[in-house]
C-alpha cells in the first residue's frame, strides 16, 4: 500500500471519526436544548394550572383569597426552583428575592434534610431548630406538579401563622417559601380575577398574563403586549379543538415569549381563553451558551485531531523514508558486491584469455595428432582407444577454452522490446522435456511485461538459472519463476526446493571458476552474472529460502527504462 493510499484512508478514517463526533456533539446539544425548553414548558403549564384552579375555586368562595396567595406563592416557588437549578442560591439571592416576593421567608434544604441557605424572617444558621418537616419530599414526589402547597399553620419558633410551598430541588432536598398571613389579610379585599393577574405578572419570570374571549381582553395584566382576538389567531385554533394546552414562541414588544395558552372556565360557566406569557430570554441565553460551549469543544476537537493528523502523516512519511533509505543502502550494497565481482571477473578473464590462446595452439595439435593415430591402421586396440579419449577430452578442453574466450570478450547487447512472460513460458516449457522429473512453473501477477532487452542473452540467462536448479534438485523437485515489478524495475526471481547452498559458500558462487559439481567449469553463474550486468541490470541471492522453507532463491532486477551512455 503506497503513502498516498495509506494518507488518504488515514484521512477518511479521521473525517469518519469527527463525523461521528460532531453528531454525537449535535445531538447532545439539541437534547440539553430540549431539556431546558422542556423545564421552562412544564413550568408554564403548571402556572396555568394553578391560575385555573384559582380562578375556577377563588371567584366564589370564602377561601379565594388563601388560594390566590398560595399561587402566587407556588409561582414564586417554580422561579426561585429554577433560580437554583441554573446556579445554586446565596444568602444573598435569597434576601432579594424574599424583598422582591414579599415574602415571609425562603429556606432550602440538601437532600439530607440540612438547612443549607434562609433569608428573610428565617435563621440561616446550619444548626438552628429548623430542618426538612417530615414526609415533604415524599409528598412532593407524589404531587405531579412538584408542587406541595401547606395550609394555614402556626409556626412556634416565630409565633406567626404562615402559608407554605415547598418544590423539589435539583439534585435533591427542597426549597420551602412562607407568608405571613397577618400581612395577606387586606388582599380578602382584592379577590378576582383582574388581581390575580397582576399578582403574578410581579413575578420577573411571567412577561404577561391576558384573559380573553371572543370579544376581546377580559383582563390583563399589561398593555404593552398586542393580543389578537381569538378567532384571529391561528395558535389558539388547536383550542376549539380539543387541545388542553397549546406552547409556542414569539418575539414580542416585551421581548421574547414563551406562551402557554389553554381553556378555563369562570363563573357562570363560560369558557375564556388564559394566556401566560414566560420570559424567554433565559432559556435563549441558555441555548446561547449550550451551542457556544459545543463550538468551543467542536473547535479543540478539531484542531486535535488535526495536529494528531499531521503527527500521524509526518510519522508515515518518516516510515516511508526510512524504508527508502534501507532499500537505496541495500541497491548500493548490492551494486558495490557486484562491482567488486565484476572488477574479480575482469581480471580473471584477461588471465584466462591469455591462458586460453597460449593453450590452444599446442592443444590443437594434440587433437589432430589424435586424429590421426585414431586413424591409423595396424595399431594395437589399446592405443586406438587411448586416441580416442585423448581427441574427446582435447575437445572438451576446446569447449572450456571456447567459454573462457566469451566471457573475456563478452557481446554488446542488442535491446528490443521484449515481453518477459511469454519468453519464460517457452524456456521453462524447454526444461521441462530436458528435466521431466522436474515441475517447473511460472507465476505473474500480469499477462505482460514488456521491457527493453537483449532476447537472446535472457533466454541464456533463465537457461542457465533453470539448468543449475534442476542439477540442484537431483531428481524431483519444483522450480518457480516468479516475475513481478515495482515502478523503476521488474524482479525476475528462479526459487526451487532443493538443498540449497551452504552459508560458507555463498559469498563464492558467483566467482570464476568456482563450482561444486565434479563436471562443472565455474563458469555458469559468472557468466550469468556478466550477461546481466552488460544489460544493465543486477543478481544476487536471496537471503531467505526458495520454497517452502528449502533450496536458493535467485534474483535479477533489470530496470524498465534502458539506461543511457
Amino acid at each position: 500500500m503506497t503513502l498516498s493510499v495509506r494518507r488518504y484512508l488515514s484521512l477518511a478514517s479521521m473525517v469518519l471519526v469527527a463525523g461521528l463526533i460532531i453528531l454525537a456533539s449535535r445531538l447532545d446539544t439539541a437534547v440539553r436544548i430540549q431539556g431546558a425548553e422542556a423545564q421552562m414548558h412544564s413550568q408554564g403549564l403548571a402556572i396555568t394550572e394553578l391560575i385555573a384552579e384559582a380562578s375556577q375555586h377563588g371567584i366564589e368562595t370564602f377561601n379565594a383569597w388563601e388560594l390566590e396567595t398560595t399561587t402566587h406563592l407556588a409561582a414564586c416557588a417554580l422561579w426561585v426552583a429554577h433560580l437554583d437549578s441554573v446556579q445554586a442560591l446565596s444568602p444573598r439571592d435569597v434576601a432579594r428575592l424574599v424583598e422582591e416576593m414579599d415574602l415571609w421567608g425562603i429556606m432550602a434544604f440538601a437532600a439530607n434534610g440540612r438547612l443549607e441557605v434562609a433569608g428573610g424572617s428565617v435563621s440561616a444558621d446550619p444548626d438552628s431548630a429548623r430542618n426538612l418537616p417530615p414526609g415533604l419530599l415524599e409528598a412532593l414526589s407524589r404531587e405531579a406538579r412538584g408542587i406541595h402547597l401547606f395550609p394555614q399553620v402556626y409556626d412556634p419558633v416565630s409565633d406567626q401563622n404562615l402559608l407554605g410551598a415547598a418544590v423539589m430541588r435539583h439534585g435533591g432536598g427542597a426549597i420551602l417559601l412562607n407568608l405571613a398571613m397577618a400581612d395577606q389579610t387586606r388582599r380578602r379585599r382584592e379577590l378576582g380575577p383582574g388581581h390575580l393577574i397582576k399578582t403574578l405578572a410581579d413575578i420577573p419570570s411571567i412577561s404577561y398574563v391576558v384573559i380573553q374571549d371572543d370579544t376581546g381582553i377580559q383582563a390583563a395584566s399589561t398593555g404593552s403586549v398586542d393580543i389578537l382576538p381569538s378567532a384571529s389567531d391561528p395558535n389558539l385554533q388547536p383550542l376549539f379543538q380539543g387541545t388542553e394546552t397549546v406552547t409556542w414562541e414569539h418575539p414580542t414588544a416585551l421581548g421574547p415569549v414563551l406562551e402557554v395558552a389553554r381553556l378555563i372556565e369562570l363563573p357562570p360557566g363560560k369558557d375564556l381563553i388564559l394566556r401566560v406569557g414566560l420570559d424567554a430570554s433565559l432559556v435563549n441565553d441558555l441555548r446561547e451558551d449550550i451551542r457556544r460551549r459545543a463550538l468551543i469543544r467542536m473547535a479543540l476537537f478539531l484542531g486535535s485531531m488535526g495536529l494528531i493528523l499531521s503527527l500521524f502523516w509526518a510519522w508515515q512519511r518518516q516510515r516511508a523514508l526510512d524504508r527508502e533509505v534501507a532499500k537505496i543502502t541495500w541497491e548500493l550494497r548490492m551494486r558495490e558486491e557486484e562491482a567488486q565481482r565484476a572488477g574479480r571477473l575482469v581480471a580473471m578473464g584477461h588471465l584466462a584469455s591469455g591462458v586460453a590462446h597460449q593453450i590452444r595452439n599446442p592443444l590443437n595439435s594434440i587433437h589432430m595428432i589424435a586424429q590421426v593415430l585414431k586413424r591409423t591402421e595396424d595399431l594395437p586396440a589399446e592405443v586406438t582407444e587411448h586416441a580416442r579419449q585423448i581427441r574427446d577430452e582435447s575437445g572438451r578442453i576446446e569447449s572450456i577454452i571456447a567459454q573462457f574466450l566469451e566471457f573475456a570478450r563478452p557481446r554488446r547487447p542488442v535491446f528490443t522490446e521484449v515481453d518477459l512472460v511469454p519468453l519464460a513460458r517457452d524456456v521453462l516449457a524447454v526444461q521441462g522435456v530436458t528435466h521431466a522429473d522436474v515441475d517447473f512453473r511460472l507465476e505473474s501477477g500480469r499477462s505482460d511485461v514488456v521491457l527493453p532487452l537483449d532476447r537472446q542473452l535472457m533466454v541464456e540467462i533463465l537457461e542457465n538459472l533453470l539448468r543449475n536448479a534442476a542439477e540442484a534438485l537431483q531428481g524431483t523437485g519444483k522450480v518457480v519463476v516468479y516475475i513481478t515489478r515495482d515502478r523503476q524495475a521488474v524482479e525476475i526471481a528462479v526459487a526451487d526446493n532443493g538443498p540449497g547452498i551452504p552459508a560458507d559458500l555463498r559469498d563464492k558462487i558467483f566467482d570464476l571458476y568456482f563450482t561444486t559439481r565434479p563436471q562443472g567449469s565455474g563458469l555458469g553463474l559468472s557468466l550469468v552474472s556478466q550477461m546481466v550486468s552488460v544489460m544493465g541490470g543486477s543478481l544476487h541471492l536471496a537471503d531467505g529460502p526458495g520454497l517452502n522453507g528449502r533450496g536458493a532463491r535467485f534474483v535479477i532486477r533489470m530496470p524498465r527504462q534502458r539506461r543511457q551512455g
